[in-house]
């Protein structure tokens, strides 16, 4: 296969300039960092107006405590915000905002409670 080596710059901004679609939303998150990607899906789903509540949950609940400080900190480097900080989200309910959904700083063990 032949394969184009003239390039405009950021391959991301010929993947948005070139491509559409499904097809186009694929390659712009394989071209980013796991966390990237996931602190971006967080941004989407808690800007404007209420929160995607169920987006939030697919990114952080089945998420590891370190990849949960990966995408905080990608999205900080996105936003200028601390992930469970962003003002003016959540409608004011810490169990429905990443922090309450899951922090990231669980501490994990063997051990079972005999309650």
């Amino acid at each position: 296969a032949v394969v184009s080596t003239q390039s405009t710059g950021d391959l991301s901004d010929d993947i948005r300039r070139e491509t559409w679609g499904n097809f186009k939303a694929v390659l712009l998150a394989l071209s980013v960092s796991k966390a990237d990607y996931l602190a971006t899906v967080c941004r989407n789903a808690i800007k404007g107006v209420g929160t995607n509540e169920g987006a939030l949950i697919n990114v952080l609940v089945g998420a590891t405590n370190e990849e949960i400080q990966e995408i905080r900190a990608a999205y900080e480097n996105l936003t200028g915000e601390q992930l469970e900080r962003d003002p003016g989200r959540y409608n004011g309910n810490p169990k429905t905002g990443p922090r309450g959904t899951c922090p990231g700083e669980t501490e994990w063990s063997d051990r079972v409670s005999e309650r």
